[in-house]
């Protein structure tokens, strides 16, 4: 991915990217298709927050996930 799309995406809206090292948590879009995946990164961003349902983790996974849909979007409109 170029530098003028990484930019455009951290400015309107907040999607950052960065070495996979630096990742503590990494899951392929594949392995969010089956519940498995969807499970483990609610229950680690439950974690962080240290919620006491697993409902927590899934309601703070709404805004990232709607921001990366916007992204998506974006560069699929402007810059196919």
């Amino acid at each position: 991915m170029d530098e003028e799309i990484q930019q455009q995406l951290k400015e309107m809206f907040f999607v950052h990217t960065f070495p996979a090292e630096k990742v503590d948590l990494m899951i392929t879009e594949t392995g969010l298709v089956g519940k498995e995946g969807a499970w483990k990164m609610v229950e680690w961003r439950n974690g962080i927050l240290k919620g006491k349902e697993l409902k927590v983790g899934g309601a703070s996974m709404i805004k990232p996930f709607s921001l990366l849909f916007a992204a998506h979007y974006y560069l699929a409109s402007v810059k196919n």
